[in-house]
């Protein structure tokens, strides 16, 4: 029996922030007595296997699929005989593609107690059939693992300077992770395929050790990358009044659903009031049939009074769009026009979400809609590409110019 083993965790892509899908596991791993080296290879930090008893990647945005895939093949054709890990939101969403030999593995779900499970075992020199939430791609799936055993705030040692990262009106962004999942059915989402409408929440003082630590490794500005911020109601209020005692000052934003907004609009004000500069907020297309094709649960009536809610609090407003989707044709854009222009929103419009498009990524709800699979469809290995109905909607989506490609890697649904 080994009495400890070294784990490499490896992130190839965190949408431009600090990656707690590295930092968060390895102080689990840390606290269990086990080894752990990070590595981003984002910032390039080089990929040193030697040593390690099993290296795992996670995978937590679309745009992280192929990079991490490509690593994984270099580092077994290198010579890495241990078992390869894939694990974080798009691992559990379409495990298969993960798969690349008989010694990979796809942790499905929450992958702190799963990944510590696997150290263990590999500590005493146990094989890994037996590791609970975790497929090998021939047995039957197992069930996600969606709750925390324990909490730790995340271990952010190892990792390059928080200054390296995203930077928000040119602050130091410091990213904070509340929860997990979302409480809501949108059906494009990739956190509803990962958490079926479950919220894994972080406890309050571990997310206020990882605020504080932030904050000391020169966070300027927080971001809370939560999917929803209300999806627990107003528990984020509770954090976000915690942290604006501690670091008076300190500006931070959030995501929030419109509907939320109006359901919270007391909160929304207070946040405003804390500290907060932005509210990002998705409203993919302002249109009724749409809304309900995607599972949204509002309709545009509620966009009109969220936004205007969102627009009193001064602060600025991030509407995202999902422009080109199977259910809108070229005559219905300049619906999105009008909708702006009435909300008094088009200075705030990225103009770069005209030309998002819906991303049909493997383990997508929406693949499960008539209409969907009605579409011409060519299978991209994690993604399907697919044509509209329309031929001239689609030559309008060609014609445009996308060569700004962050608009994709900020969002879970929309390819730029």
């Amino acid at each position: 029996m080994n009495s400890a083993v070294k784990m490499v965790l490896v992130s190839l892509d965190e949408g431009d922030f600090q990656p707690l899908g590295l930092a968060s596991p390895a102080a689990h791993i840390r606290q269990a007595g086990h080894a752990v080296d990070v590595v981003d290879r984002f910032q390039d930090m080089p990929l040193n296997w030697e040593g390690a008893d099993a290296v795992a990647f996670s995978v937590p945005i679309f745009a992280a699929i192929q990079p991490t895939i490509r690593e994984a093949l270099t580092i077994r054709k290198k010579g890495f005989r241990g078992p390869i890990i894939f694990y974080n939101q798009y691992a559990t969403v379409q495990p298969e593609t993960f798969i690349l030999d008989e010694d990979c593995r796809v942790v499905l779900g929450e992958y702190e107690p799963v990944l510590c499970d696997i150290a263990q075992r590999l500590a005493e020199d146990d094989g890994l059939d037996e590791v609970a939430h975790l497929w090998d791609g021939r047995s039957p799936k197992p069930a996600k693992c969606l709750k925390r055993v324990s909490d730790l705030p995340p271990d952010r040692s190892g990792l390059p300077a928080l200054d390296l990262y995203a930077r928000k009106n040119g602050l130091v962004v410091g990213n904070i992770e509340t929860m997990r999942g979302c409480a809501h059915p949108c059906s494009y989402c990739s956190v509803y395929a990962a958490y079926e409408r479950r919220v894994v929440k972080h406890e309050p003082v571990a997310i206020d050790m990882d605020i504080d630590r932030v904050v000391a490794l020169g966070a300027e500005h927080i971001t809370f990358v939560d999917a929803d911020f209300f999806s627990t109601g107003q528990r984020g209020l509770q954090i976000v009044r915690a942290m604006a005692s501690r670091h008076p000052g300190m500006p931070f934003d959030v995501t929030v659903r419109l509907d939320d907004v109006i359901r919270y609009e007391a909160a929304v004000h207070e946040l405003r009031e804390l500290g907060c500069v932005e509210f990002t907020t998705a409203c993919e297309f302002p249109d009724d049939a749409v809304l309900e094709a995607v599972n949204k649960g509002m309709s545009v009536a509620d966009m009109q009074q969220g936004l205007a809610i969102l627009k009193g609090t001064g602060a600025r407003v991030r509407p995202t769009f999902i422009t080109f989707n199977p259910w809108t044709t070229k005559d219905d854009f300049g619906r999105l026009d009008r909708f702006l222009a009435d909300a008094g929103m088009t200075d705030m419009f990225d103009e770069m979400q005209r030309t998002t498009r819906l991303l049909l990524y493997k383990g997508s709800p929406l693949l499960a809609l008539t209409e969907v699979q009605k579409l011409s469809k060519i299978d991209m290995g994690s993604y399907y590409e697919w044509q509209h109905a329309d031929p001239q909607t689609d030559a309008i989506y060609l014609s445009i110019d996308k060569s700004d490609a962050s608009v994709s890697r900020k969002r879970c649904c929309i390819k730029g």
